[in-house]
């Protein structure tokens, strides 16, 4: 199959804008932490569900902006079934759970595994790791588009710190003996 001078020039020009799109994303994050800190929340442990209690204030809609919605107050012991991280090497964040974290969680938890990417390169940034949680099975064949397609939360994790990637999929997975 041939690729046309056309259509080769619009998938690079689309690669361009989703790299530029990372970049403003990953500045943006940066503000918005700052943002969330110096009004008194704590990003890394703010539950949407706390966001509530603040309905009737003005701190409702900034509240709602730096609370992360994997974290809940239910007593639910997971969200999900299933989670696959396409991992792609170069994020040393996502790197250092591979090597530090991993093997802990694969046997405490139930239902994560990580499939290796292609490591390709979009002018100067690296294909994004991408985190898919499934209320049940995910697929077993088609890929990253059959995963997206069935996927219940699609994470892109640009910017994740090690720890944070630990304590979500901790929270949001089951345990692989009930406690």
């Amino acid at each position: 199959r041939t690729v046309s001078y056309k259509s080769f020039h619009q998938m690079h020009r689309l690669a361009f804008l989703f790299t530029i799109l990372i970049r403003v994303f990953g500045l943006a994050n940066c503000s918005v932490l700052e943002s969330c800190l110096s009004q008194g929340f704590d990003p890394s442990n703010l539950s949407c569900d706390a966001c509530i209690l603040l309905q009737s204030t003005d701190h409702h809609l900034t509240c709602l902006e730096c609370c992360q919605s994997y974290k809940t107050l239910d007593s639910r012991t997971s969200r999900y079934d299933q989670a696959i991280l396409m991992h792609s090497p170069g994020s040393e964040e996502v790197d250092k759970f591979i090597d530090e974290e991993l093997k802990s969680i694969q046997e405490n938890k139930k239902g994560f595994n990580v499939e290796k990417q292609d490591q390709r390169r979009m002018y100067f940034s690296m294909t994004p790791n991408i985190l898919y949680f499934f209320k049940d099975e995910a697929p077993s064949s088609g890929g990253m588009e059959a995963y997206a397609e069935s996927a219940k939360e699609e994470i892109i994790l640009h910017g994740w710190s090690k720890d944070d990637l630990k304590d979500m999929i901790n929270t949001l997975l089951p345990d692989r003996i009930a406690k």
